[in-house]
């Protein structure tokens, strides 16, 4: 039977705890309900059983005089599995999102954390309501299809070795009721037959409710690498609060200066000068090694790059926390030296059939109040930060910030014809993840641009590409979840972490064929890898093997069924089709 474990009630603005105490108890044999009673209402559950499929509908009853601010209770428990995939359940903290899913830590299995068999998105709330416990020799997948779940969710909580199925409501307002249908499908554990898709595959209809409630708006066929520019770096050369000339020759931090060129001041007449020629060759090689390298002599490759993005447009001239300025509309202001040569950068880089992009953020660039001229260099702050966009009740303002995206992009692919941006702390100033329709927003406005959010959600799949952080080299790529909702459609833009080059001498990663079979996967379903454009680093010999082995096996991507939104007509070699458009 269900048991409550957890209840609050509203008193003024704050809640507090109250009683669990049952008045009364009864069970309907007849038509499958069970009633319980409590002092501020009832919980009911009405059962129904068709085959393998346990259907519960189950409804909240206030008749208290405050609102339930928050309810916990389990549906059923004792369950003795090691094994869970959780891809609705999620942790809101003050520090950002945190998925509660298990670790897969043995004797518990891990094989669905890896990205050929499931994985797990990034933390919301917005997701497909879709659980699976998995005991070995048997599994059962929980699920709402409706996927309603506004004040509520679903979880598989780790219990005593087991687990047990809860659900949780919130805000459930006096002389209202709250309903939440819960389906239970039983089958076959993944040690008796079949992987992960088979157990998820007994929850399509959700999936497919979600992708009607929110379709796949990408439309990118391109799945081929990106080059990535960091021309940059923000080290001893900036963070200068003086401008002195003579203390911060190159105040932006640009790396790319070679020899003498690297003592000119930029900001001078012949620094100038310098900074240009030298960019002009930065960019011309960067273009000739992503086509000609990774691309093979006639440049038609697998690997090589569908485009180039540069990161640190503006520089680096200010801290961390401020870097990147990713507003290109203030190139003029903050970096006058690119801005005199970044029309001639970007045509060089669209005119070798290359897409072009840079990094935006979602702040405002914006000169700190506290910043005074006439203060000594060394006691003043910092003269801009970037200022969070956000509402009076300290919320982000999901529209001020779309609409400021889609100026900065906007003014990128009017001016320079850009049409790829990494998309750089897409967090509020709590480390929350930004709400998906700050990007249904951007995307909508500029739908021949592709974007790569940093931070994201599930449903930020269907407008944008997330990116993931591969720390360590273990390949993430697009989970199962999200497959099986907007299959090759949806992709993920993977950043390395790690120099497959790295090891002991004895041995290159970068050849090793099990890592490279380990990545394989993931482009023969389409997710892009990024890759170093400005030098032959490890991570591009990896890169560009993994994209030929890919091509070699003609891997044909999973769960290619067109139910799932539009085919993608993945293009793994430029001889297959033009870049994107």
């Amino acid at each position: 039977a269900p048991g409550l474990y957890g209840l609050t009630l509203a008193r003024g603005t704050e809640s507090y705890p109250w009683t669990h105490k049952v008045l009364n108890h009864t069970f309907n044999r007849d038509n499958l309900t069970n009633l319980i009673s409590y002092q501020w209402g009832s919980l009911s559950t009405v059962y129904h059983q068709n085959q393998d499929t346990l259907d519960l509908s189950v409804t909240v009853q206030n008749t208290f005089n405050t609102t339930i601010t928050s309810m916990s209770w389990f549906l059923f428990g004792g369950l003795d599995s090691c094994g869970r995939w959780d891809f609705g359940g999620c942790n809101e903290t003050a520090s950002g999102c945190s998925s509660v899913r298990s670790s897969g830590v043995s004797p518990c299995r891990g094989s669905w954390l890896r990205p050929q068999s499931a994985g797990a998105p990034r933390c919301s709330m917005s997701v497909p309501q879709v659980l699976v416990a998995d005991w070995g020799s048997g599994a059962v997948v929980a699920t709402t299809p409706s996927n309603a779940v506004v004040n509520g969710t679903l979880a598989f909580p780790w219990i005593a070795g087991g687990f047990r199925l809860e659900l949780s409501l919130v805000d459930i307002a006096p002389g209202t009721s709250a309903h939440f249908p819960v389906s239970l499908r039983f089958a076959p554990g993944t040690d008796t037959s079949g992987g992960p898709e088979r157990l998820l595959g007994l929850a399509n209809d959700t999936f497919e409710n979600y992708r009607r409630e929110r379709p796949i708006t990408v439309a990118w066929s391109d799945r081929r690498p990106i080059g990535a520019l960091f021309p940059s770096d923000c080290g001893a050369s900036c963070n200068c609060k003086t401008y002195s000339p003579a203390d911060c020759p190159n105040p932006r931090g640009w790396n790319f200066l070679p020899g003498k060129e690297a003592a000119f001041n930029v900001t001078s007449p012949a620094g100038v000068k310098a900074f240009q020629h030298a960019a002009r060759d930065y960019v011309n090689n960067s273009i000739q090694y992503c086509k000609y390298y990774l691309g093979g002599p006639k440049g038609d490759g697998p690997a090589a790059c569908q485009g180039i993005i540069i990161w640190s447009l503006a520089g680096q001239q200010y801290p961390q926390t401020t870097s990147w300025v990713g507003d290109p509309r203030l190139l003029h202001t903050l970096a006058p030296e690119v801005d005199g040569v970044a029309d001639e950068l970007f045509g060089m880089i669209r005119s070798s059939g290359m897409q072009c992009g840079m990094s935006l953020r979602p702040q405002a660039f914006t000169q700190n109040p506290a910043w005074n001229s006439s203060l000594s260099p060394m006691q003043r702050p910092f003269k801009y930060y970037q200022h969070f966009l956000a509402r009076a009740d300290n919320t982000s303002d999901t529209d001020a910030i779309a609409a400021l995206l889609i100026a900065k992009a906007g003014y990128a692919y009017k001016r320079w014809g850009c049409t790829l941006y990494y998309v750089d702390t897409t967090v509020d100033e709590h480390g929350r993840v930004l709400d998906p329709d700050v990007f249904a927003q951007v995307h909508a406005a500029l739908p021949h641009c592709l974007f790569f959010p940093e931070e994201s959600s599930f449903a930020d799949y269907s407008s944008v590409t997330p990116l993931q952080d591969d720390w360590g080299g273990n390949p993430l790529g697009t989970s199962l979840p999200v497959e099986f909702t907007y299959g090759r459609a949806a992709f993920s833009f993977e950043l390395m972490q790690f120099t497959p080059g790295g090891g002991s001498p004895n041995e290159k990663l970068y050849l090793n064929q099990t890592l490279i079979d380990s990545w394989v996967p993931l482009v023969s379903r389409g997710d892009t890898l990024l890759v170093d454009a400005w030098y032959n680093s490890s991570v591009n010999v990896f890169v560009k093997r993994v994209y030929e082995t890919a091509a070699q096996r003609s891997v044909q991507p999973m769960h290619t069924s067109d139910s799932r939104g539009p085919p993608a007509g993945i293009i793994l070699s430029s001889s297959l089709g033009e870049a994107q458009s």
